[in-house]
């Protein structure tokens, strides 16, 4: 089960949740995973982006909230 999935306001990139506590971030044009953080002891409920996509929030049934750092990653040549 996927809890959360939010696009990024680039519309290029999403980020989706999940039941053992990671996030991934994913290439909306190809589906490709580009990161996957973890720090949730438990399931992510939650994900929204900051507006200009640089930042991740997340919460979990704890109460816990989490920023990440979610620049985009350069592209390869």
């Amino acid at each position: 089960m996927i809890p959360s999935v939010v696009f990024g306001p680039d519309g290029h990139r999403l980020a989706s949740s999940s039941q053992d506590g990671t996030i991934k971030l994913w290439d909306a044009q190809t589906g490709q995973d580009t990161l996957t953080l973890t720090g949730h002891p438990d399931r992510v409920h939650n994900l929204a982006f900051s507006p200009d996509g640089h930042r991740l929030a997340s919460n979990g049934p704890d109460g816990s909230v989490k920023i990440w750092d979610a620049t985009p990653l350069p592209e390869k040549p």
